[in-house]
């Protein structure tokens, strides 16, 4: 019997996330339709559109001067005044396996598409254009999954995603809370403007309006639904960039408007989208409940800032 195909979709572009490629892996070939009682039906195979050079001594060079840029590797003057690392022993040991790790990457059955580095917001918010390059490969599978690379996958992700269309999460901050207006686009020129959209539920016998704000974060479906919201969306993010307009939240706020249009055949909740941030206190007031984490965000240390923190002390105060 044939199994069912299941590609996953990946953009790792920047020295920065290299790093995540290895534990995405990990993550998919230990969880990922990989419970022994169904994991013979699936051939899961993982695609990334990447700037990782093939030499390791080239991802060597990269990734210590990324650590030098970020100031996690100090640099002192020489005599003749030339930069010098002066990494610990711990901090050369730790930079030799993560390089090993990126370097094996394409030795353990990983598809990798050469991608010029682009700065941020680009990658993201043009991932469908460099998807739909490979449109080709892309239908040679019966389901498309995209996950953001610096995700960890941590739990068994089951038949539950697969639908007979498309495949969304509710983002962790705006799932369920009534009174707290998702980030919708709010300009009307935008191609991802949208009014606020929700779903009826019905708990604990009584029925109840749910706003339904879905993460960019992990997203897909049927190979031939997904293809077709990426060409949609492609063409609106393109022509916004035109009107020389990125959208409130990039390829998240098209997501959304796509969905708006063409509701999801899954919704899956934010256990699929679940921060790994220490802030747990916040979400579990938002949600009304705890969810069993599935698919974690991890917090970068080359992102995290005390601005960060300071503003969900104050929503946590308001709460």
């Amino acid at each position: 019997m044939d199994k069912i195909k299941i590609g996953v979709v990946c953009v790792l572009l920047n020295p920065p996330y290299w790093e995540f490629c290895s534990e995405m892996l990990w993550g998919l070939n230990t969880f990922f339709l990989k419970h022994p009682s169904i994991r013979d039906k699936y051939d899961v195979q993982l695609m990334l559109w990447s700037d990782i050079p093939e030499d390791p001594n080239e991802i060597a060079k990269k990734i210590t001067e990324s650590l030098v840029f970020r100031g996690e590797i100090k640099t002192s003057l020489t005599s003749s005044m030339e930069a010098q690392l002066v990494p610990g022993d711990e901090q050369k040991n730790n930079i030799a396996r993560m390089v090993q790790g990126i370097a094996d990457i394409r030795k353990r059955g990983v598809t990798i598409f050469p991608t010029e580095p682009i700065e941020w917001p680009m990658p993201t918010l043009l991932r469908y254009n460099l998807f739909l390059q490979q449109e080709e490969k892309l239908q040679e599978f019966d389901y498309i999954f995209y996950i953001d690379v610096d995700m960890k996958i941590v739990d068994w992700i089951g038949e539950e995603i697969l639908g007979d269309g498309l495949t969304a999460a509710q983002h962790p901050m705006y799932a369920l809370r009534q009174n707290y207006h998702a980030p919708y686009e709010p300009n009307p020129d935008s191609t991802a403007h949208i009014k606020l959209p929700g779903r009826v539920i019905e708990e604990n016998g009584k029925k109840m309006f749910e706003p339904l704000y879905l993460a960019g974060g992990f997203q897909g479906g049927k190979t031939s639904e997904f293809i077709k919201a990426m060409k949609v969306m492609r063409k609106n993010i393109d022509d916004d960039l035109l009107k020389n307009y990125i959208a409130r939240w990039n390829d998240e706020s098209h997501w959304n408007k796509y969905l708006y249009d063409n509701p999801p055949a899954v919704v899956l909740n934010p256990g699929y989208i679940y921060p790994d941030s220490l802030i747990a206190q916040y979400y579990v007031k938002v949600w009304g409940r705890n969810y069993s984490p599935k698919i974690m965000t991890l917090t970068k240390s080359f992102s995290a800032n005390k601005e960060d923190g300071a503003v969900v002390a104050n929503l946590m105060a308001t709460m």
